[in-house]
């Protein structure tokens, strides 16, 4: 049968389905000291809202999510986007694997489109894990920072790790997920761009979902980067959200 999707961890539902499925999470994002420095009113303490989507089926699977930042103030709005496919290669494990990742801020915008292959599985124990590895090509319009020079194309390679598993506590359903995003071999005029300085760079969230009833969870999310997220080393925050499943 069918493995399922790796973006279905992502959605931290806890049980595995093979159906269209969708999410609507709403809450905060509440950034460190370091991050708001260096962004001010966009990495802060900011509400969003997020629609996450999939679909899996015997040959491959869909994921998809548009989230909404400072959804309280106009001016800083921010959009991201974010579309991952799996193609099944047979019965292998492995999977033809594809991601577009759009970030659009008040002025500047970053399309990052990697094309790679993947391999996931889900363990007897239920966990489930999968790796996928991919080239990275950046399109990108820097308005906002003064950058002229800056051309679109190959910024290096990309590795990206993901491990989710349902579990029971105290008689109550929870989900606990981690991902971990890798860059490597990036452009020196990229870095130089972005102030992250390092080639290698790294991003990652870590993420417990309660399920409070059968439709809902109550969400808490720890993400951080080194050398990554427009930051030079380690910066980090921590998400509140509530997601509601239909």
């Amino acid at each position: 049968m069918k493995k399922n999707l790796c973006l279905l961890a992502l959605l931290l539902q806890t049980s595995i389905t093979y159906a269209t499925d969708f999410t609507l999470e709403a809450g905060v994002m509440d950034w460190s000291d370091k991050a708001e420095e260096a962004f001010g009113d966009q990495r802060s303490t900011n509400p969003f809202l997020k629609l996450h989507g999939y679909n899996a089926t015997e040959f491959g699977d869909i994921y998809g999510n548009v989230q909404l930042e400072d959804i309280d103030k106009s001016a800083e709005l921010g959009v991201e986007v974010v579309l991952i496919g799996q193609a099944n290669l047979g019965e292998t494990g492995f999977n033809l694997y594809s991601q577009v990742y759009v970030k659009n801020e008040p002025d500047w915008s970053e399309t990052l489109i990697l094309p790679g292959i993947s391999w996931d599985k889900v363990l007897n124990n239920g966990l489930y894990v999968q790796a996928a590895v991919a080239a990275n090509f950046v399109v990108a319009d820097y308005r906002g920072l003064g950058v002229t020079n800056w051309e679109n194309g190959y910024n290096g390679g990309y590795l990206t790790l993901t491990a989710s598993k349902g579990f029971t506590l105290w008689e109550q359903n929870f989900n606990l997920m981690w991902n971990q995003e890798h860059y490597f071999g990036r452009d020196d005029l990229y870095l130089n761009i972005t102030g992250e300085d390092e080639a290698f760079g790294y991003n990652g969230w870590l993420v417990l979902d309660w399920q409070i009833i059968p439709s809902a969870a109550m969400s808490l999310s720890y993400r951080y980067s080194q050398n990554n997220m427009g930051l030079k080393g380690y910066s980090d925050g921590v998400f509140y959200s509530l997601k509601y499943n239909f």
